[in-house]
């Protein structure tokens, strides 16, 4: 019989983003207190879009979020002086999403560029690994995420 904590790929999967998703947030938290690795992903996502401001739906699928999960993000980042939101000027149902200036000058003081945490906690978990593997790795991944997309 299969031991359930070690055998099963989802319960694996799930005790791995735990510790990678604490070890981000701690990293995270050394920017800026009270941000979570998923609001720091975002606000590296609008930093990174050519106009600085796209529509919450975007975030949503972009990263794969129900949009009550969103909404609630997106309302903290605000409430941080992070982002500012008004309705979308084609389509006022739609909320616009834009960096502040506050966000732009906290990720353009990362030394090494925004992506640094991401590199660092990916190194963290594949040390040992040769470039070969990281891909082999990452092209499982995204394999099994299409999958489950169905």
């Amino acid at each position: 019989m299969k031991d359930l904590c070690t055998e099963y790929l989802g319960n694996n999967v799930k005790i791995i983003h735990n510790k990678m998703d604490l070890l981000f947030t701690r990293k995270t938290n050394n920017l800026l207190n009270g941000l979570t690795g998923t609001q720091y992903l975002i606000l590296i996502y609008l930093y990174e879009v050519p106009n600085q401001r796209t529509l919450q739906k975007n975030i949503e699928n972009k990263f794969e979020l129900s949009h009550p999960t969103t909404v609630g993000i997106v309302k903290r980042l605000a409430a941080q002086n992070l982002v500012v939101t008004r309705p979308f000027a084609k389509n006022r149902r739609q909320t616009e999403v834009i960096i502040s200036d506050n966000a732009k000058n906290l990720l353009s003081n990362v030394q090494s560029g925004p992506r640094e945490v991401l590199e660092e906690v990916d190194n963290t978990a594949l040390t040992g690994f040769s470039n070969q593997e990281r891909a082999q790795l990452s092209a499982y991944l995204q394999r099994i995420n299409a999958n489950l997309n169905g």
